[in-house]
Formats: structure tokens, sequence, C-alpha cells
């Protein structure tokens, strides 16, 4: 019998036949489904305190700036004073980030 796993969304994740790459892969892809879709709930930010949590991104509901940014996955130069236009979406494994300006929604992960 085929084990199945659904998210929130209804989509589902056969693991008949599947490897474990596979299925690792696919289960990934539903968490970012997820993420993308503010299923896993999401924090809304317009003030300047510092925000700590696990996100999986980041969208700018007015042109925003930050001063702090932090995300496990990134590297190169720094992100203090990293400026987000509104509607644009940065991804990542976030960690922390404080708005100098602006209206952000950070999405949980």
């Amino acid at each position: 019998m085929a084990q199945v796993f659904t998210d929130v969304t209804g989509l589902a994740l056969a693991s008949q036949g599947s490897s474990n790459v596979n299925r690792e892969t696919q289960i990934e892809g539903l968490a970012n489904r997820q993420i993308a879709l503010g299923t896993l709930g999401a924090t809304y930010e317009s003030g300047t305190s510092a925000i700590v949590g696990q996100f999986g991104a980041i969208q700018a509901l007015a042109d925003s700036v930050f001063s702090l940014f932090t995300a496990t996955d990134w590297d190169g130069d720094t992100t203090a004073s990293m400026p987000l236009p509104a509607g644009a979406v940065v991804f990542g494994q976030i960690t922390a980030f404080t708005l100098t300006s602006g209206r952000v929604v950070a999405y949980k992960r």
C-alpha cells in the first residue's frame, strides 16, 4: 500500500516506488509551496524592532530598507542598508531582520 503525505494545500506525495532522494525533493518542494502560500504563518512588520524567527521569504508591501538582514544561506556583501522595493520578495533561510523604513510580511518556514 502506498503511503501518501498531504500538505494543507491538498498537494500529495506518493512514496511508493520513489527513491529517498526523490521523496526529500518532493517534501522540500511542498515546504516551499507552503511558504509561498503563507500556510505556515507570517509576521507583519512596519516598525524598527528587531524580528527574530525562522522565515523563508520576505515581501515588501512598501519600499523598505533593512538595517539588519540575516540569512544562514546567504553570502557576499553586507546586507546593512539593504533596500527592497515595494512588491519585491527575497527568499532564504532568514533568521533575523530589522527595518529602517517600510512595511514587510515575513513568511514563516
